[in-house]
């Protein structure tokens, strides 16, 4: 019966769905983009008061604990808060009044340096070796032709007969003295800026603190009104987790500003004070920060001092003193990094700083520190977390699939490698390859992977397989022996019989032939030999010449598929009689329906089981008088 045609009205209502639909994927991409555009620019000019906001949040992560703290002494609600704030901008007052007298110090002293690099530049400049390198730069730009033409020689000037221009007179302006008023408008417009930030700061953590439960019943709401209890706990524990992290952070480098003074102070570098306080601001930013501050004092000794050896010291403090605090001791003390990748650390410190200037690279790393917290415990939120997060994009069983996927089985192998150093083989199998060939399975299921596709990824998980193949499994000696492991199944030989070699078989497609050449390892590492077949042997009893197996192993991605596999079973009982066969199907439920559809001595859902099993058969019979074993699988059928 022929198929009907589509009259012209479908094809016009297709063609009008297709359009609408790539017209509302357009949509909301441009709604997207604009909706950015204006949150940017929102933080762009919104950023006289919403820097101060920031500050004011971080702040009160760190004088959380404090306030509570004080809240448990029974001090009440309001004491607390203005206690913890009036130490806190204490200590930061010190600072500011330190930091200016080390930066009035360093000014009166400029001329003295400058006057010191000037030297050491003329002395750099006429050294013999900056002569030789500048001669030989000369000599390539001269045989490279790129030298500048010699200046021809200049004629005489004629004569002239006209009379000489009258020369300028010098004119001075002299500034009129400042009075008073002047100097003080002057003053104030200098600190007004820094003032009125640390005013609207002050205001709004006091007030932030005063309501922090408030604030956190209204995120609830917004975030996840409709499951309270998880969307709590994650708040809840994103915001200790933030509190430890910037209270940590702050006295880690609290402690490397503090070292860095003392350090400087004691190889002779001038305001060690104002460095060691610069060192541990600039800290806050990661892997960058503590280089930015340390190119600040290694300025200052190559002005102080007539040679190097101090700028080397200088630098040399700075990189023993990351190094310890980097490797060492934030490690011990976080148990993990700021939980976001590098380059989302570079990407946020120059989106910040564009936005918002200095104040926006010192407030990058802990907004977005954050924003990363609160996508990893908020699954609206979850794609901040993905975006800016250091940890995979992929599980380890998708980032298998892509590889396999993209005909990589080379970076599949170098994953493997790394999960290797944790995992036994038999684990990577079970828990990442058989779960990315079941993701594999899957898109056969729907539709969207061609058999020549499927044909790739054979190729592509054998060769894995093959690079794999000398992996030494350092848990076989950890793993109990085989008789304890399992079942004895039926047809077990005995020592007197020559070794034979179990057979795999693969289900019905090429992702099944795929999990049966990773069987066929497992088993050679575990000492039992073994050969592989395809699915045509389900089909047909294999040829007479066959060798007869020590046992039978059909193996299956998808439970779906097997609803011929007992007619296989009989074949092959009539071909080797008394030779135990097992059914696998990976990840399979309800065994006891598959067992009876079967009518295989086992039916199982694992590789590992799979493996007991066939090891097992292979192995010579002990003595007579070494029978016992342990209980049968509930799986196994007569």
């Amino acid at each position: 019966m022929a198929a009907p045609q589509e009259s012209p009205q479908d094809e016009a209502i297709a063609t009008f769905d297709g359009g609408y639909g790539d017209f509302a994927a357009r949509a909301r991409a441009a709604a997207t983009a604009i909706i950015a555009a204006t949150l940017i620019a929102g933080l762009y000019f919104g950023r006289d008061v919403l820097v101060p906001i920031a500050f004011a949040v971080l702040l009160s992560f760190v004088l959380a604990p404090l306030v509570d703290a004080l809240r448990r002494l029974h001090l009440g609600q309001v004491l607390p808060v203005f206690l913890s704030v009036f130490l806190a901008f204490a200590i930061l007052v010190g600072l500011g009044a330190l930091i200016g007298k080390q930066v009035a110090e360093l000014a009166g002293d400029l001329p003295e340096y400058q006057r010191v690099i000037n030297h050491k530049v003329e002395a750099l400049r006429t050294s013999e070796i900056t002569t030789g390198l500048m001669e030989h730069a000369s000599g390539l730009l001269h045989g490279f032709n790129f030298a500048p033409a010699p200046t021809p020689p200049h004629a005489a000037p004629e004569a002239s007969t006209a009379p000489p221009e009258p020369t300028p007179m010098p004119v001075e302006v002299r500034q009129p003295a400042l009075g008073p008023l002047q100097i003080l408008e002057s003053l104030l417009s200098a600190l007004l800026p820094p003032l009125t930030t640390a005013a609207i700061v002050l205001v709004f953590l006091i007030f932030i603190l005063l309501q922090q439960r408030d604030l956190r019943d209204r995120l609830i709401g917004a975030l996840g009104a409709h499951d309270l209890q998880r969307t709590t706990r994650a708040l809840d524990d994103a915001a200790r987790r933030l509190s430890r992290y910037f209270i940590v952070l702050t006295a880690i480098n609290t402690a490397f500003g503090s070292v860095v003074a003392l350090g400087l102070a004691f190889i002779g570098v001038p305001n060690p004070i104002l460095w060691g306080i610069f060192a541990g601001v600039l800290r806050f930013l990661p892997y960058i920060g503590a280089f930015i501050g340390a190119a600040f004092p290694m300025a200052i000794a190559a002005a102080v001092s007539p040679g190097w050896a101090l700028v080397f010291e200088t630098g040399l403090l700075f990189l023993v003193l990351e190094g310890v605090t980097g490797q060492l001791i934030e490690p011990h003390l976080f148990g993990h990094t700021t939980g976001m990748s590098p380059l989302a650390v570079i990407v946020a410190a120059a989106f910040w700083t564009l936005i918002w200037g200095p104040p926006g690279l010192l407030l990058s790393t802990p907004i977005t520190a954050c924003l990363v917290v609160l996508g990893r415990h908020v699954e609206s939120l979850s794609f901040i977390e993905l975006l800016l997060g250091d940890r995979p994009p992929l599980s380890p069983e998708q980032s298998f699939y892509q590889r396999i996927l993209a005909s990589d089985p080379d970076e599949a192998t170098l994953q493997a490698e790394r999960l290797l150093k944790t995992m036994p083989l038999q684990d990577y199998y079970e828990n990442v390859a058989l779960p990315a060939l079941a993701l594999a399975q899957a898109d056969v299921d729907r539709g969207v992977l061609e058999p020549n596709r499927q044909a790739q990824l054979f190729d592509a998980v054998t060769h894995v397989v093959a690079n794999l193949d000398d992996h030494d499994d350092r848990t076989d000696e950890a793993r109990p022996p085989k008789a304890e492991a399992g079942a004895a199944p039926p047809g077990r030989r005995d020592r007197s019989e020559p070794e034979r070699k179990a057979l795999c078989i693969a289900g019905r497609s090429r992702l099944d032939q795929a999990a049966c050449a990773i069987l066929v390892q497992l088993l050679e590492h575990n000492q039992a030999p073994a050969q592989m077949t395809g699915p045509q042997s389900l089909a047909a009893a294999p040829p007479s010449d066959t060798t007869e197996p020590s046992a039978i192993a059909i193996v299956y991605l998808d439970r779906l598929r097997i609803a011929s596999v007992r007619y296989a079973v009989r074949r092959l009982r009539k071909r080797f009689p008394g030779i135990p066969i097992v059914v696998c199907v990976w990840g399979g439920a309800d065994l006891a329906d598959l067992a009876e559809l079967s009518q295989a001595d086992a039916t199982v859902a694992s590789l590992g089981e799979t493996v007991d099993f066939c090891v097992a058969a292979t192995k010579p019979m002990p003595p007579a008088d070494d029978h016992h074993f342990a209980a049968e699988p509930s799986t196994s059928t007569a």
